[in-house]
């Protein structure tokens, strides 16, 4: 979970508290301000900036400390309490910055939301006392009763821990039919419901890249939008049994107008603007490309619903916690999509956009935050000055946010108070106090028609009497059922002869769906068809993708062809390229991962393969010195059953079978053991390796 700007700094306090009994009496304060109350019993509302001599108050309520218009000053002996929000986002700003395990501040947190009678907050702030203090007898007042608490945690995806831990060990079991089985075990010992559709999508998302990836193809409705493109960023430490807050940006005009249709601006342009803050935050950014020009367009606005539809059926979204902004032009488009749609988002943010439209409508749906700057060359302040204005006076909630000397753009210290602003608050409207993550809706036609049905990621969706033509034919699609299909494929009586020249030629095609070409290289592998080592050669020379490349090296060591030797090489120093360049004194979990996956698929199959000192020079600097003697701290969270001792211990028995399998040197095998001097579990794997060799290929 992101962790907000904590309340901790939003607690000050002078020298003597307001009784409890006088918040009953501040119902007037603007919904999503603090409340700084002086010693005459005065109550201030805005952002407070504590101080030791004197305390600053923002009335519009930006955090930007630039900000001087509207800034109040007070001596800080004239200060008598400020408060936090005493609102369900104010909640969350607190909740977001709870200390692990620190059981008196969630108890504090409960009696908050009690005395200000946020009903689902209570609920929520009591789970969280109970999380680390099952026998908390407050909480368990305020939840209704230990039978209360034992029934709402069986089989909620937050609060029962034995679903969680299950869910997440199943999602990385590699066959659809295997997760089938242990998600019904699952099923039976939670009461948890873990459909199809939920698993394969969380299990699809776990594998795909993160990170930026930009001119992402729209697939959903893609013959409407012909070439419409997005740009995706999706954090590192990304767990889709969490669903993440998204933000979905709109990127300016430039400074000039779009004229007949076309497009100033592209995704790029958001990027640049948001994507710093939202990586921080822990979000997933959205940033797609205008289809025409202006934003405003009905067209722009319905491709927009289909770049929301696609994003959120490929990634755990937390649909409580959708954000909207844009700037400029991207503004101008924030304007016209939220008019019908702010009731979706948990915050609207516009910046350095032209006159507000309908800006008292959108405030009154969601939260909204506005920017300008002062000097602002091409769009004039004044306007949205009076909007904010008039904002302020409404108690909606809503945040201004005006930088001093600034021109017409979106600097970083706006983008950080948008997010200050934005990062704590959920729907106005929420379903419930958790997470509403997007895997749990029932899949649309158009996502089946666009991704496939998840039902097929378990063989739900395959009839039993498919020949291999029809089974390459599902393949080629490259959707949730390749993976059932490619096994049937497999293990089919005489599917080879007629389907060999067929996956050949889909690991060749690189327009062809990812996924299909992965599956054609497994089974190619399993077929041990010799013809393919050409095209899986030309996999491992020049792909980039993990998984893609883990399956073509698989197949080529199944093959093990000697002629392959220098392909493999390739693939492996590509590999030690790609894990050097991961700069910092920590390495993401998710990059460990395919480093090790990979590299132990390199390993095998090089012990089937080569022979040479070179390979096993390659070897010992690519895997042994530049991963296994690798002191970085791998970070990752056990709680979601990411072990990198235990994948440390696969590829160091990897490389053990396969230094057998090569005949390699003593003082070669003596550098992996002692390499692993330190790692008592890896160590061992590596001394087994080295005994037993290479497994029989199945």
């Amino acid at each position: 979970m992101s962790r907000g700007r904590g309340p901790a700094a939003g607690l000050l306090r002078a020298r003597t508290l307001v009784p409890l009994l006088a918040l009953a009496l501040l119902g007037t304060a603007p919904a999503g301000a603090q409340e700084l109350v002086t010693r005459d019993g005065k109550v201030h509302t805005g952002h407070v900036f504590p101080g030791a001599q004197e305390v600053r108050l923002n009335p519009y309520g930006s955090s930007a400390p630039e900000m001087t218009l509207g800034i109040r000053t007070f001596r800080a002996r004239d200060v008598q309490e400020v408060r936090e929000d005493p609102t369900p986002a104010g909640f969350r700003r607190q909740l977001l910055a709870l200390p692990a395990g620190d059981v008196g501040a969630r108890v504090r947190l409960l009696r908050w939301a009690q005395t200000r009678r946020l009903r689902p907050e209570i609920q929520r702030a009591a789970a969280e006392v109970l999380r680390v203090d099952a026998a908390n007898e407050e909480a368990l007042k305020a939840i209704k009763g230990k039978r209360k608490w034992e029934a709402l945690k069986r089989g909620h995806p937050v609060l029962d821990r034995a679903l969680v831990l299950g869910l997440r060990r199943l999602l990385r079991m590699e066959s659809g039919a295997a997760r089938r089985a242990a998600a019904k075990r699952l099923e039976a010992s939670t009461g948890a419901k873990l459909p199809a559709h939920l698993v394969e999508r969380m299990a699809r998302s776990l594998t795909a890249d993160r990170g930026l990836t930009e001119g992402i193809a729209l697939t959903l409705d893609a013959a409407e939008y012909p070439g419409a493109t997005y740009d995706l960023f999706v954090p590192a430490d990304y767990d889709p049994v969490e669903p993440r807050p998204l933000l979905l940006a709109l990127h300016g005009g430039g400074i000039l107008r779009s004229v007949d249709g076309k497009v100033i601006g592209s995704s790029r342009d958001a990027m640049a603007v948001w994507l710093d803050e939202a990586r921080k935050a822990g979000w997933i950014l959205v940033a797609p490309t205008a289809v025409e020009g202006p934003w405003t367009t009905s067209r722009n606005e319905r491709y927009l619903d289909a770049v929301l539809a696609e994003v959120t059926a490929l990634w755990s979204v937390d649909l409580e916690r959708m954000h909207l902004a844009g700037n400029g032009g991207g503004g101008d488009g924030v304007w016209a999509y939220a008019a019908g749609n702010a009731a979706r988002f948990a915050s609207v943010g516009v910046a350095s956009a032209g006159d507000p439209k309908g800006y008292v409508g959108i405030a009154q749906k969601s939260g909204l935050w506005l920017y300008h700057g002062d000097e602002d060359e091409i769009v004039p302040v004044d306007p949205v000055r009076k909007a904010a204005e008039r904002l302020r006076k409404s108690k909606t909630g809503s945040v201004y946010c005006e930088l001093p000397g600034e021109k017409h753009g979106v600097p970083p210290a706006a983008v950080r108070d948008y997010i200050h602003f934005a990062n704590p608050r959920r729907r106005k409207k929420p379903d419930s106090p958790w997470p509403l993550g997007s895997f749990t809706k029932v899949p649309t036609e158009a996502e089946v028609l666009a991704f496939g049905d998840p039902a097929g990621g378990w063989g739900l969706t395959l009839d039993a009497d498919l020949g291999a033509d029809a089974l390459v034919a599902v393949l080629q699609k490259g959707q949730l059922d390749a993976e059932p299909a490619a096994r049937r494929l497999a293990a089919a009586d005489g599917a080879r002869a007629a389907g060999a020249p067929r996956l050949r030629a889909l690991v060749k095609d690189r327009e062809a769906p990812l996924r299909a070409r992965t599956w054609a290289a497994w089974v190619l592998g399993r077929w041990r068809d010799a013809e393919a080592l050409n095209v899986l050669g030309d996999v491992l020379r020049s792909e980039r993708d993990a998984e893609l490349l883990r399956r073509a090296a698989d197949a080529v060591g199944r093959i093990a062809n000697p002629d392959n030797q220098e392909d493999l090489r390739f693939a492996l120093r590509d590999l030690s390229g790609r894990y050097k360049a991961l700069k910092g004194r920590t390495i993401p979990f998710v990059e460990y991962e395919r480093a090790c996956r990979l590299g132990a698929a390199l390993a095998m199959a090089m012990g089937r393969v080569g022979k040479a000192a070179e390979v096993q020079a390659d070897i010992e600097e690519a895997l042994v010195i530049g991963i296994l003697r690798d002191r970085r701290p791998v970070i990752h969270r056990r709680e979601n059953g990411e072990n990198p001792t235990a994948l440390k211990a696969w590829l160091a028995e990897s490389l053990g079978r396969a230094y057998r399998a090569m005949g390699a040197d003593p003082t070669v095998r003596q550098m992996l053991i002692t390499v692993l001097r330190r790692d008592p579990e890896p160590r061992a794997a590596a001394a087994k390796g080295l005994r037993e060799g290479l497994p029989p290929l199945k």
